[in-house]
């Protein structure tokens, strides 16, 4: 039964990426991905981003989408904690499979920083694969992934935007449509820095709860969740 549940499942056609831009100096490459309807039953749409970056050689990204834009992408998938997840994204071309490591999801104007990315920047990965940091290694994680910290407005427009009440926290908590709706934009049940100070005590920033949809304060030291605004946006 255990390694039944360990194994690892390999998926072809599981969707279509569409180059987007490559980014020659960090070897990134940027992807749309439209996923098959043979995927999208299996998993939360938080699971199926519609817009990556990963890292892949200059070659590689040559050989895939320099005589056309598109490419079909296979995945393998496995049970952890007995969930459904990707475990790999990549290509295959002939024998070649080629692997998008560190991939960096893209939902909207948010980005998910990549483990890679999170790590490497001062952060640790949670049991459930999420980023967290202190506030100041929460601003470089970001800066890495190409982004910023949010605003603590921001962060509540996430709120609003589900049907959540500022404040409201048995409201927002028995909402079930407003809890998928922050689970569907990639964001969990916790506390989410912003890069916004706290006016009385410069050593404190704002964060948001998102299960109860509570603004509040806490010092810069301590460890909170992370999640990362697109510059251009």
């Amino acid at each position: 039964m255990i390694e039944a549940i360990k194994k690892e499942t390999s998926i072809n056609g599981a969707g279509v990426a569409k180059f987007v831009s490559y980014d020659a100096d960090t070897q990134t490459i940027e992807l749309s991905l439209s996923w098959s309807d043979k995927i999208k039953p299996l998993f939360g749409s938080e699971d199926l981003p519609t817009q990556i970056k990963a890292a892949l050689q200059r070659e590689v990204g040559k050989e895939l989408f320099v005589s056309k834009k598109t490419n079909s992408f296979d995945i393998t998938t496995r049970y952890n904690a007995h969930k459904l997840e990707i475990a790999e994204k990549y290509f295959t071309i002939g024998e070649k499979k080629y692997i998008l490591l560190d991939n960096q999801q893209i939902i909207g104007k948010w980005l998910i920083p990549s483990k890679n990315i999170c790590t490497t920047n001062g952060g640790e990965i949670d049991s459930n694969g999420i980023c967290q940091a202190p506030w100041e290694k929460a601003e470089a994680i970001c800066s890495a992934s190409g982004g910023r910290l949010p605003l603590i407005e921001e962060l509540k427009e996430v709120v609003t935007e589900c049907g959540g009440k500022i404040y409201d926290s048995d409201s927002n908590v028995a909402n079930s449509s407003y809890q998928s709706c922050y689970d569907a934009k990639g964001f969990t049940s916790g506390d989410y820095w912003s890069i916004s100070p706290f006016a009385s005590d410069t050593s404190a920033a704002w964060y948001v709860n998102f299960k109860d949809g509570y603004d509040g304060w806490d010092y810069k030291s301590r460890t909170h969740f992370v999640r990362c605004v697109r510059d251009s946006q």
